[in-house]
């Protein structure tokens, strides 16, 4: 998930653990995170305050098979 701009990993922690989630980690950007909910459902970008929700899936089309280090 991509989370404003304007807020820190520790308030991104916070947010997402006061909506019911936790953050899995986060990603070479500090305001990218994955998130996982802990009664399992697919989380959705507005349970926690995100901007928007990224499929990993989607964007591992980005980067080369033979990357050592990406931003996830």
């Amino acid at each position: 998930m991509v989370f404003p701009f304007s807020m820190s990993e520790e308030e991104i922690l916070v947010q997402v653990g006061a909506a019911g989630g936790r953050v899995a980690r986060f990603g070479g950007f500090g305001h990218m995170a994955v998130v996982v909910r802990d009664d399992g459902v697919v989380p959705k970008a507005t349970d926690f305050g995100a901007i928007f929700s990224l499929s990993p899936l989607v964007l591992s089309a980005c980067f080369s098979l033979d990357e050592t280090k990406n931003a996830f």
